[in-house]
């Protein structure tokens, strides 16, 4: 009476547990078919249910996208690397050879002189920077638009009307001047443009933006950029704009204008050194000559 009896009720759940499944559930002594793979009829059923879901993000991603086209404006980037001086990148101290001028500006200085308005400018004005056209297929009837010291900042239109022009402000629509088209046009505003009625074929309005030519210098050179190695010869720049073209075009202009003032500088440096050369040479040969 004092000996624990037996749990005979959990020996009978483990027995019954460790034992075969009946024979009329189906699985007996064999064992369950694995699935073959994913079936297509559960993903259909899945596309089914969330379909206007999937319509919903598609019609907001494609808005996005043509948002996207229509306000946010492309920027292009272009690039050009310019040679300095043939050796300038050696060490100086131990060049051998013939007497030769100094190296004409170090590294800093040739950063200086790309940045300045001696380049800028006149790449400013060779391609009317300083004017905005409202569309860019009408770059090509500003190519010879110039301005005067008189110049009116601002924003205009012109309304063309058979062979006749109306030149507005924009906004505002004040008229600033009327007349033939084959005249010059904004002469009163500080404009010297004469495009002629060819120009303007098939064209009811033109609109345009003008800024005074420093203003965009000055924009553009905060847009330059420019890396130099000291020692090397070699100096990358590039450039970025909305117009690809645009932007490509006023690169090559700005590494070809560094390049003339460069040579013209470089030029006057050898020749002013030859000249002190010279004066040294004439100097010694007098004094070889007068004990003689």
């Amino acid at each position: 009476g004092n000996e624990i009896q037996p749990n005979y009720r959990g020996a009978d759940v483990d027995a019954y547990a460790d034992a075969a499944p009946p024979q009329e559930w189906g699985g007996g002594q064999e064992d369950a078919a694995a699935p073959s793979g994913p079936k297509i009829g559960r993903y259909l059923s899945a596309l089914n249910r969330f379909k206007w879901l999937i319509v919903v993000f598609v019609i907001l991603g494609a808005g996005a996208g043509y948002a996207a086209t229509k306000f946010v404006d492309p920027e292009y980037e272009v690039k050009a690397t310019i040679m300095l001086e043939m050796g300038s990148g050696t060490n100086q101290g131990e060049r051998r050879g013939p007497i030769q001028a100094n190296e004409l500006l170090q590294a800093s200085g040739w950063q200086d002189l790309l940045r300045s308005f001696a380049i800028a400018d006149p790449v400013v004005n060779q391609l009317a920077l300083f004017v905005e056209p409202s569309r860019v297929a009408d770059s090509t009837i500003f190519q010879s638009f110039r301005v005067s010291p008189l110049l009116r900042p601002g924003g205009y239109v012109l309304s063309i009307t058979d062979n006749r022009y109306v030149l507005s402000l924009n906004p505002g629509g004040v008229e600033v001047e009327s007349g033939l088209l084959s005249d010059s046009i904004g002469r009163r505003v500080g404009f010297l443009w004469q495009p002629g009625e060819q120009a303007f074929a098939g064209r009811k309005t033109v609109e345009f933006h003008v800024q005074p030519p420093r203003d965009a210098s000055i924009a553009l050179i905060k847009k330059l950029r420019m890396t130099l190695t000291e020692g090397s010869s070699f100096m990358p720049v590039n450039l970025t704009g909305n117009n690809s073209h645009r932007t490509a075009n006023t690169l090559n202009a700005w590494v070809e204008q560094f390049v003339m003032v460069a040579t013209a500088l470089k030029k006057k440096n050898v020749t002013t050194y030859a000249s002190i050369l010279d004066g040294q040479r004439q100097y010694a040969a007098d004094n070889l000559t007068s004990p003689e």
